[in-house]
């Protein structure tokens, strides 16, 4: 669950469910929020962790042990960010990409739907990248 800017968002893991719901005056039901139900094979495979916001509440970041997942608070589907493939990253020390576990992550909003996304891995690298939303 993540809040932010007034945007109210719920990911359940058991059912892959995705809510939201703009909080303001009056009383908030299950009902008033916009669910999404994401079924790609991709989201069912993993174990969603933790969900981060930006602070404009637009932007949610579903991280699981080794992948993201990118949600726009207008769409409909939840987008797989590749973030450990050979073109997005060169392995050091002799680690393979597959071995990296995601640590901790950082989201920073450049323009409207432009992002920047920083990422520590467990073994202590770091990753940067930049997203069109």
């Amino acid at each position: 669950m993540g809040l932010q800017n007034n945007k109210l968002w719920i990911f359940t893991t058991r059912n892959k469910l995705l809510s939201k719901k703009t909080l303001g005056d009056g009383a908030v039901t299950i009902k008033d929020t916009k669910q999404i139900v994401d079924d790609p094979s991709h989201l069912n495979r993993s174990k969603i962790r933790k969900m981060f916001l930006d602070e404009s509440g637009i932007h949610c970041i579903l991280m699981s042990d080794s992948e993201l997942f990118y949600n726009h608070w207008d769409s409909d589907y939840i987008y797989r960010i590749d973030v450990f493939t050979p073109e997005h990253f060169n392995c050091r020390q002799d680690e393979t990409i597959k071995s990296m576990v995601i640590k901790a992550i950082d989201i920073k909003v450049i323009e409207d739907n432009l992002f920047e996304i920083i990422i520590g891995t467990k073994t202590g690298q770091i990753l940067h990248g930049c997203y069109m939303a």
